[in-house]
């Protein structure tokens, strides 16, 4: 007959599950960014001069969500919960930059100018 586990039994096996659980979110969620991260800077490749007036801005955030995931990944083992809570940071960075390349992408060309008709003088 097997003997009952203590309720403390219980609850470390519980908390272990639930430090699995938010480990393998942030991971997840790791992985999301990256794959979003790369799609974005390909994005930003080829809107070049559409990019001229937020080059400073882009290359700071750039900086930053690098070193976000960097820092992210880092903590996944160690620290889950504050992982998870740099990655939504991370995130928001992202999806930012995500919805300025689509905003840029759907506005009009300028139009080019009509060169101006000289009349004749004669």
């Amino acid at each position: 007959m097997k003997r009952p586990r203590p309720p403390f039994e219980k609850a470390a096996g519980a908390a272990a599950a639930g430090k699995k659980a938010v480990a393998d979110e942030a991971t997840a969620m790791m992985t999301a960014i990256e794959g979003s991260w790369k799609n974005l800077e390909g994005a930003v490749q080829k809107m070049g001069k559409k990019m001229k007036d937020q080059k400073d801005a882009w290359a700071n955030d750039a900086k930053a969500v690098s070193e976000g995931l960097a820092k992210g990944k880092e903590m996944i083992a160690a620290d889950a919960a504050g992982a998870k809570a740099k990655l939504v940071e991370v995130k928001g960075m992202v999806e930012k930059w995500e919805n300025t390349i689509k905003e840029m992408a759907a506005a009009p060309a300028p139009k080019p100018r009509k060169p101006r008709r000289r009349k004749n003088k004669g």
